[in-house]
């Protein structure tokens, strides 16, 4: 059975200050991740899905704070807050420029950490399969004996 992946675009972890504004009033929270299309944002904001919100993120990237007008299009408990996921409505072409560059970045990066694991992990394997094999050990051994220089020796 194949599992449907709701989302269109990537997301990637944030990790920041978020604020989600509506009537009444300002609640802070935190921004888990990040898409080109919303946010994730754990607060303890009390509203309906569908509500729509002001959402204030940031960036740390250097492009601060952005704001943008928002739904909330869907909610999940998480340790007695609620985890909830945003969807940007029609945001400015800056914000929405800093935003795709910012996940762009992002995804670069996972990609090239998991470049790096994954050589280290091969690498780690061929030490592991090398160390485990009884013959290159004792070949190694007497590799180094050989390489070791007694000063009591002189060459003639």
């Amino acid at each position: 059975m194949a599992v449907t992946e709701r989302r269109q675009k990537p997301r990637v972890p944030l990790g920041t200050e978020a604020f989600i504004e509506d009537a009444g009033g300002k609640e802070p929270g935190h921004a888990l991740d990040l898409a080109a299309q919303g946010i994730g944002v754990l607060c303890r904001l009390d509203r309906q899905v569908g509500q729509r919100v002001k959402v204030h993120f940031f960036l740390p990237n250097g492009a601060g704070w952005l704001a943008t007008d928002a739904v909330l299009v869907r909610t999940a408990k998480h340790r007695g807050d609620t985890l909830w996921g945003i969807q940007f409505q029609q945001p400015d072409n800056r914000t929405q420029s800093l935003v795709e560059r910012y996940v762009r970045e992002q995804l670069v990066v996972r990609a090239r950490e998991k470049i790096h694991d994954k050589a280290a992990r091969a690498a780690a394997e061929r030490e592991r399969r090398r160390q485990a094999n009884p013959l290159r050990r004792l070949l190694d051994v007497i590799g180094s004996l050989g390489r070791k220089k007694d000063p009591k020796r002189t060459s003639r």
